[in-house]
């Protein structure tokens, strides 16, 4: 089974590390981790990762930037990770089965297709 996480602010570090850590001991899953990079201070990111145990994510969207604001953050991360899902690196770098995001595309692109109507 393959799942992606996207954590991206300390709370979801704190919360999440323990979730992080089962699913990558599970060796029926395989676990990919994304980090926005909404912090991209050490101390603001990097400390939990190293303190929680957190593993290095897989990918870094780095969203965050100086005088960036919440909004352009937002639009930046969404734009970045169906970019990243669509590209199907993500699977094949990994050596996911092929065509997995293709099945999930076509679900969507056929539920947009009837909102035309």
């Amino acid at each position: 089974m393959n799942i992606i996480t996207v954590t991206g602010i300390r709370p979801d570090f704190i919360r999440m590390s323990e979730v992080f850590r089962a699913l990558d001991s599970d060796p029926s899953i395989n676990h990919i981790l994304i980090h926005t990079g909404q912090h991209y201070d050490k101390l603001l990111s990097g400390v939990f990762f190293q303190e929680l145990n957190i593993r290095e994510p897989d990918y870094n969207l780095e969203i965050g930037g100086s005088g960036k604001e919440h909004f352009h953050q937002n639009a930046e991360l969404t734009v970045k990770l169906i970019e990243l899902i669509r590209s199907e690196a993500i699977f094949e770098e990994r050596g996911y089965q092929r065509g997995a995001y293709r099945g999930w595309h076509e679900v969507w692109r056929s539920k947009d297709a009837g909102r035309d109507k």
